[in-house]
């Protein structure tokens, strides 16, 4: 895993941890987005972004997610998160324009389910219940059941086959554990559990074993559940971790005792977000109040 050079002025290291924020190929597509916005009418399955700077820039560029905006007109937008196969259907029926940004990853989950479901599997999927690429995949498998943890693991009553996939964010070791649980639960039941994780999102969280190399927080920006699946990474290290969004604080260090600090952004992070946080911590290392105007969204700084 390759990391930046440690960036030093005084007091401690700003060690920024790679691959972090939005890759390029997401940044293009955003570009493009907006640039179809200009000649287009958009309309948005869900929000385009968890991030709110990206979804505010969407919605600036009038693409909008509500129902009530969708008109006989409108191109459609999948966003990153996909949409429902029986709702793409139903465009191209239309005779709509789509834009499909939707990721390998979650249209290889809609076809695994597919399959389940053709099996006769009860189907599971673990990830958060009310995140959009779990709603989209339930609105075409509306009997499938959700786990969030081990508690929503044990109750669900018994199925003869058990057909289980994951978030494409989720940890998928933690996602093993939990189709564990279930196995343990009905130990007469088959269990077929696919490992439906995305590769990129798991080395995001194998690169935060650098931070063990030297002491120090990890600050970690982003908005989603993959923030919050690099956050129990972190943890699991043993690393301390302050999970971060636009709206927090940088928190209090004593610096005297500091040599570093680590950064990392999940995938929904824009680059100048974190070229924001790393403005605010060099304020923070040479003692100054006063920040530029990039890096005010983290100026609640405790000195």
């Amino acid at each position: 895993m390759k990391t930046n050079t440690n960036i030093r002025q005084c007091g401690f290291n700003i060690h920024r941890i790679e691959p972090s924020a939005m890759r390029v190929a997401a940044q293009q597509q955003l570009d493009t987005l907006l640039e179809i916005s200009q000649r287009k009418k958009l309309w948005c399955w869900h929000p385009y972004s968890p991030n709110p700077r990206v979804q505010s820039l969407c919605e600036q560029a009038g693409i909008s997610h509500h129902e009530q905006d969708l008109r006989a007109n409108s191109a459609i937008v999948i966003p990153a998160h996909g949409a429902p196969a029986s709702l793409k259907k139903q465009w191209k029926a239309e005779g709509r324009t789509m834009y499909d940004f939707s990721t390998p990853e979650t249209r290889r989950v809609l076809t695994t389910l597919g399959l389940l479901k053709i099996e006769g599997a009860e189907l599971v999927i673990i990830g958060r219940k009310d995140d959009p690429e779990v709603i989209s995949w339930i609105h075409d498998y509306r009997a499938a059941r959700v786990v969030e943890n081990a508690e929503d693991a044990v109750r669900i009553p018994y199925s003869p086959h058990f057909g289980i996939v994951c978030q494409t964010c989720f940890c998928p070791v933690l996602a093993r554990h939990l189709s564990s649980v279930i196995r343990n639960r009905h130990r007469d039941s088959r269990v077929t559990f696919y490992d439906t994780s995305s590769e990129e999102e798991n080395r995001r969280r194998q690169a935060l074993k650098q931070a063990t190399r030297f002491p120090g927080p990890l600050l970690l920006l982003g908005h989603s559940l993959a923030t919050a699946m690099m956050a129990h990474a972190a943890a699991e290290l043993r690393v301390p971790v302050h999970q971060m969004n636009r709206k927090n604080s940088l928190p209090r260090f004593e610096q005297a005792r500091l040599s570093h600090v680590h950064i990392a952004a999940s995938s929904d992070v824009l680059p100048e977000e974190m070229e924001d946080l790393t403005s605010a911590l060099k304020a923070m290392q040479t003692g100054i109040e006063e920040l530029s105007s990039s890096s005010k969204n983290f100026s609640n700084i405790s000195w």
